[in-house]
C-alpha cells in the first residue's frame, strides 16, 4: 500500500510541476499505472485516498438480539456454547452462530460484558448448592486460592 505523502508526491510532481510518468515511476518506485490510478483520483475526487467506508451490517435481526437479552436476563450463568445452542433450535435458518459473534454481539449490540458481577445476578439455590458442594474441602480461609487472568 502506498503512504497518503508518496500519494500526494506522486500527484505534485505529475500536476504541478509536469514530470513525465516515466520519471515519476523511477523517482518514487512505484508502477506507471499506480501513477496513472492516482492522478485520475486526485482530478475526479480532489483526493489521493479512497474515503468510502464499508457500510457494516448487523450481526443479527432485531428479534434475534431480543430473544438473546431476554435468555440472558433469564439465565444470569450460561456459557457460549449453550447460547449458540439455543439458537439453532430457535433460530434454524440463522447461519452466524459462532462463538465469536455471540461474544461481539452480547458486547457490543446489548452491552453485556463478562465482567459484571455475577454474584449478585446469581440464583440463591445455585450459591446454597456452590457452598454444600464446596464445604467438605474447605475449612478456612487460607484454603482458597482464586487466579485472575486479566
Amino acid at each position: 500500500m502506498i503512504s497518503i505523502d508518496m500519494r500526494w508526491r506522486c500527484v505534485v510532481l505529475v500536476q504541478v510541476y509536469g514530470i513525465e510518468t516515466e520519471c515519476v515511476c523511477l523517482l518514487l518506485g512505484i508502477s506507471e499505472r499506480s501513477v496513472t490510478r492516482l492522478n485520475k483520483m486526485f482530478s475526479t475526487t480532489g483526493h489521493v485516498c479512497n474515503t468510502k467506508r464499508r457500510v457494516r451490517e448487523k450481526r443479527w435481526p432485531p428479534e434475534v438480539n431480543s430473544w438473546v437479552s431476554e435468555h440472558a436476563i433469564a439465565h444470569p450463568c450460561f456459557y457460549i456454547e449453550e447460547v449458540a445452542e439455543a439458537l439453532r433450535l430457535q433460530f434454524p435458518s440463522l447461519n452466524n452462530i459462532s462463538a465469536s459473534t455471540i461474544c461481539r454481539a452480547l458486547m457490543y449490540d446489548l452491552g453485556l460484558t463478562r465482567k459484571e458481577k455475577r454474584a449478585r445476578e446469581a440464583d440463591e439455590f445455585e450459591l446454597r448448592d456452590y457452598y454444600r458442594r464446596l464445604s467438605p474441602y474447605y475449612s478456612y480461609p487460607d484454603q482458597l486460592v482464586f487466579v485472575d487472568e486479566t
